[in-house]
């Protein structure tokens, strides 16, 4: 398939975006200098549950639903939609548009989200990070099914997780993982067939996280700093660091799958 002059201008936009993102690349790619360490089979168990905790998603009536909801919502473009994989059909601004609008629905949730963990409620906070990383998660799930890769496969379902992966570790080392999930991703011959790694949780990302655990201590400090009894400055924090968190991952995430399938598209053409 050949691409339109809008798609040509879509993917000169992504590059923009791309050199834009991850400014000064050498500078990214230095190994970072995590200040805990996991030993091997420490993280190869957390990677099991991590694997196990996905699949255990995946057969919940949300995976469901939400991919139902997403092919009705692509019949609005056109009526012969029946499967993930049909989405590919669908011209990529119109994925783009099918996609943004999740985006503002899932930075809407994370702002309330960390408006509520801004309170102060000690069980607020203590579920604020697991349940932005899985409803994160969750959507950058949903944005790789609206560009047409089912996460029901083994190797689409992996592949989402490097995304996650990389939209979460600390800047510096963004470039390089990027550049690894466009490799990883030409490689893929079939979709239960997968040639990369399967390793996911490492050091550095668990470091990361870090900045999670630090917004709570944050919180909690000024919690008690109100006005007319409502910590008003905790809530504004609370919101807006969730709220930044959710952008940049599904940033990432919808500029991954939207450069992939426009270079599929163009090879199938011979383009680019």
């Amino acid at each position: 398939m050949s691409l339109t002059k809008k798609e040509r201008a879509i993917y000169e936009d992504i590059l923009r975006w791309e050199e834009d993102f991850f400014q000064n690349p050498e500078r990214q790619q230095q190994p970072s200098k995590p200040l805990f360490r996991f030993d091997g089979e420490s993280l190869e168990l957390l990677d099991n549950l991590l694997f196990l905790f996905n699949l255990f998603m995946q057969s919940t009536k949300w995976h469901t639903s939400a991919a139902d909801k997403l092919l009705d919502e692509a019949r609005n473009f056109d009526e012969s939609i029946q499967t993930i994989g049909d989405m590919q059909r669908l011209p990529v601004h119109t994925l783009m548009y099918i996609s943004k609008r999740r985006i503002d629905k899932e930075q809407i949730r994370s702002l309330l989200q960390g408006g509520l963990s801004g309170t102060g409620n000690l069980l607020f906070l203590g579920l604020d990070l697991p349940s932005l990383l899985v409803l994160n998660l969750r959507a950058v799930q949903f944005i790789a099914m609206t560009y047409g890769y089912s996460v029901i496969h083994p190797v689409e379902m992996l592949l989402s997780l490097k995304v996650f992966y990389t939209a979460t570790i600390s800047k510096k080392d963004q470039y390089a993982m990027w550049k690894n999930l466009e490799e990883e991703a030409k490689m893929l011959n079939h979709p239960f067939f997968y040639e990369g790694s399967d390793k996911i949780i490492d050091n550095d990302w668990l470091q990361n996280q870090l900045k999670q655990i630090a917004k709570a201590f944050l919180i909690m400090m000024l919690r008690k700093k109100t006005r007319q009894g409502i910590p008003f400055l905790s809530i504004a924090i609370g919101a807006w660091l969730n709220y930044h968190f959710s952008h940049k991952v599904l940033e990432i995430a919808d500029k991954f799958y939207a450069k992939r399938l426009l270079e599929e598209r163009a090879a199938a053409g011979d383009e680019l």
